[in-house]
């Protein structure tokens, strides 16, 4: 199959490109880049409505064309150029041009299922930075049945490369919102209902020591300061996580992987 884009000055390229390394632009063209066999043909297989575009690297074309499951739009480009847009060592040759998914505050608050949900766990990140974490938190927050996650403003931009790779389809499954900062999470979070629960080094209990409530709102801090002020001062919960004498902290997404399956598990 004949490459269809050769050049690296093509407006498709140039626009990929700006969008991997520009949280603005994103926001902007409300689109961002996912990149991967697994996340992209999963995209099109069920949510194919967020596919503006595929693009494959002419290596692969031949091979993984005939796999998308439907007629979505697509280009072949020269594996030369396709190297420029790929964020990965070893590019598995597609990528995606996603819309970004839109989600309210509003509805995300809504609690009119509440009484058919086992839990109703939120999770706040307060000025969680690395995209790895975030992507990983994202994926077990999917898999502990977390109703939706808070970003506040500082907060990694969930639509970075990394992280979307990281979430490993979970963007699309999991709602997510972002807030000014903190305080106006915290005080939407407890206007909805919500007690809060915090880790935190100064914690009384320890966090499998509580039962928590169904409304609960986890919140996982900053990876090298841990959680705001505003958070620690905020909430109902501060609790500790056991660890050897001699340790300094956990991971971030380690630490919230225990607490959302505590709550998860009862």
């Amino acid at each position: 199959m004949e490459a269809t884009i050769s050049s690296n000055q093509n407006s498709q390229i140039k626009q990929i490109q700006n969008l991997l390394k520009s949280s603005k632009r994103r926001q902007e063209e409300g689109l961002f880049v996912a990149e991967g066999k697994r996340l992209c043909f999963d995209l099109l297989e069920n949510n194919s409505e967020y596919v503006k575009k595929m693009y494959f690297s002419s290596s692969k074309a031949d091979e993984l064309v005939p796999l998308m499951p439907n007629a979505a739009l697509y280009e072949v480009v020269k594996d030369d150029i396709f190297e420029k847009v790929s964020e990965t060592d070893n590019s598995q040759g597609v990528l995606a041009l996603v819309k970004m998914p839109e989600y309210s505050v509003a509805n995300l608050f809504d609690d009119q299922n509440a009484k058919d949900l086992k839990k109703s766990t939120v999770l706040l990140l307060d000025g969680l930075t690395d995209p790895g974490n975030a992507g990983t938190i994202m994926r077990t927050a999917l898999a502990t049945g977390v109703k939706f996650v808070a970003f506040t403003g500082n907060s990694v931009d969930v639509y970075n490369p990394k992280v979307v790779r990281a979430t490993m389809g979970a963007i699309f499954r999991l709602p997510f919102v972002y807030f000014k900062d903190t305080k106006e999470a915290i005080d939407a979070l407890k206007e909805a209902g919500y007690k809060i629960a915090s880790t935190h080094l100064s914690g009384d209990k320890m966090f499998n020591e509580i039962k928590y409530p169904i409304k609960c709102a986890v919140v996982i801090g900053n990876e090298a300061h841990g959680i705001s002020d505003v958070s620690k001062e905020a909430a109902d919960y501060l609790v500790k996580i056991p660890m050897e004498p001699g340790t300094e902290s956990l991971n971030a997404a380690v630490a919230a992987s225990l607490m959302m399956y505590k709550l998860y598990l009862g």
